[in-house]
């Protein structure tokens, strides 16, 4: 028993004289460490390995675009479809969209892509529209619509009498993000604690 005895006090010993020595190396100067880079607004960041693999939008990231249809009493695609400033786009879809399940999907699009969109937007007089168009009458899906050009908001709802030129662009938006083949599913969010 004496020899454990010992054996503990040399142990204790030889950590007692081991502090002051850590207390010298911190005195020392801290190692530099590279910085990584700033990395671009809206510039997606990879997951941490040890969780499931994707990319996350960096903040800040505004929306761009977006066209929301929402249900009526029969079959009516109806979904929410979403484009930030950096490209990425979402899609929410919640019943009756030709090739794509209900789920929630992801994708980036091209800055010809968001170009065209402006363009668009611009030959529709979009900011100048009225923000509703509206009547008595049911069983009928609205359309929402929004855009964010320049810091300009502006959004839309459709739900019956509106010009032409206004479900023209609503079905350009479909055509050019809706009907796309590169919706990837998005993994499922793990709940925040």
């Amino acid at each position: 028993m004496a020899a454990c005895n010992g054996a503990k006090k040399t142990q204790d010993s030889t950590a007692q004289q081991e502090v002051p020595k850590s207390k010298e190396v911190a005195k020392a100067d801290p190692p530099q460490v590279a910085q990584a880079p700033e990395k671009p607004e809206g510039a997606l960041t990879p997951t941490p390995p040890n969780e499931t693999p994707r990319y996350t939008k960096s903040l800040p990231d505004s929306l761009f675009v977006s066209i929301e249809r929402t249900p009526c009493f029969g079959r009516c695609p109806t979904y929410k479809l979403m484009v930030f400033q950096s490209g990425y786009a979402t899609l929410h879809v919640k019943n009756w969209v030709e090739s794509l399940e209900n789920g929630k999907y992801e994708t980036r699009i091209s800055k010809a892509e968001m170009d065209q969109i402006r363009q668009r937007i611009e030959a529709v007089a979009y900011y100048k529209l009225p923000n509703e168009f509206d009547g008595p009458i049911t069983d009928i899906p609205s359309t929402f619509t929004a855009a964010n050009i320049n810091g300009r908001k502006k959004s839309v709802k459709n739900r019956y009498d509106a010009p032409v030129k206004l479900q023209e662009y609503e079905k350009f938006l479909d055509g050019l993000l809706l009907k796309r083949s590169d919706w990837k599913p998005m993994p499922p969010r793990e709940p925040q604690d």
